[in-house]
């Protein structure tokens, strides 16, 4: 079986690459010369497109903005637009195929319209080379190896683990910024007057510590601090808001990313699991504190002690140079996500404490901006 993946994998590559360049070929006495415009290719859920912004704006300082066009998810459009002010194309998941994994007609109509000169692919996926596939200008990206005859610069940034850097690296080998200062870019403001708000819930189920700690853990921040818990209407139990309404628990229902955005930087600190709202506060300049189950801080986490985390390291916990468990984060058959299990919410309300007290301290500093 190994063996027959190997062979569909190389004769993959091959026709990816025949078929690449075939097209390149026709599109030669198409497309005019001389557009100095870039492409970017970011068709990435919303959390994850965070990682990718400071590789946007490196490129911004090469090409200058003017030159520079972004094609994301229109669910990603309002946290791009509150980090960059750049031309910003939104792409309907809809219009891709096969629940997502193929760029249809249209989306490679828009992407070639623009004639780019150079196009870099930060989404790094099957969707993304599907969109840019036979197209005449000069490609840079990362991909699985059978896509790799679709760029010109195939460029392999494996050897990092932070995602962030991987996506710098890809932008640029060659740049200083790697490891990334995310302090220095994206400084934290430091406030006491703002709610601190819960964000209980993730991408899947796996690297959800537990609804009912959550609210065990407001009913401790509460006594002392004022606090909310934050969610989607559809992603809250029926019976469980309920509950929220009958012990008058604070919450608000975000409805739509502009709403989540907004409620975000009305906040003083956000606390939730490794998930998108996580890494659009750190984005907002906003403190946060994350609870990481079976994947590894070390790929999305910010050095900063301003973004703190806490996790139960276990037998199964992701190896160091893995991003996610042995399960997939759980996505390929956890039986119990003993990672969020075992951690209490004395653990976890004990290390929040400890946070609040470092911000209180800065605060008392009269440290505004650090």
């Amino acid at each position: 079986m190994r063996a027959m993946r190997k062979y569909l994998f190389f004769n993959a590559e091959i026709i990816i690459y025949v078929v690449h360049n075939f097209l390149r070929f026709l599109k030669s006495f198409l497309f005019l010369r001389g557009s100095e415009k870039v492409g970017i290719i970011v068709f990435k859920k919303l959390g994850d497109t965070v990682f990718v912004i400071p590789a946007i704006k490196h490129l911004i300082e090469i090409y200058k903005k003017e030159n520079i066009v972004v094609f994301c998810y229109d669910l990603s459009l309002p946290i791009l637009k509150e980090t960059l002010d750049i031309n910003l194309v939104p792409i309907n998941e809809d219009e891709f195929w096969l629940k997502g994994r193929i760029a249809s007609f249209k989306v490679r109509k828009k992407i070639a319209g623009f004639r780019f000169k150079k196009i870099y692919d930060l989404t790094c996926q099957v969707r993304s080379a599907s969109a840019i596939l036979g197209m005449k200008s000069e490609t840079y990206g990362h991909n699985d190896y059978y896509c790799s005859g679709v760029y010109d610069n195939f460029v392999n940034p494996l050897h990092l683990r932070s995602l962030i850097d991987r996506f710098l690296y890809i932008a640029d080998p060659f740049n200083n910024k790697i490891p990334f200062d995310w302090e220095k870019e994206f400084p934290v403001l430091l406030q006491n007057d703002k709610p601190i708000l819960i964000h209980p819930f993730a991408g899947w189920k796996a690297k959800e510590w537990n609804l009912k700690k959550f609210i065990t853990l407001y009913e401790l921040l509460s006594k002392d601090h004022s606090v909310s818990i934050i969610f989607h209407p559809d992603d809250m139990p029926h019976e469980i808001r309920n509950y929220l309404i009958s012990e008058k628990i604070n919450f608000v229902e975000t409805n739509t990313i502009d709403d989540l955005v907004n409620e975000i930087k009305n906040c003083s600190i956000l606390i939730g699991n490794d998930s998108g709202p996580i890494y659009i506060a750190r984005i907002l300049g906003k403190p946060t504190f994350t609870i990481y189950g079976p994947t590894n801080p070390d790929f999305t986490m910010v050095q900063s002690i301003f973004h703190s985390k806490i996790i139960k390291n276990i037998s199964c916990s992701p190896l160091y140079d893995s991003q996610y468990c042995f399960t997939f984060a759980g996505r390929k058959g956890c039986p119990s996500f003993e990672c969020m299990h075992q951690l209490t919410v004395d653990e976890v309300y004990y290390e929040i404490i400890r946070f609040l007290e470092l911000i209180q301290f800065y605060i008392n500093k009269k440290t505004a901006v650090i």
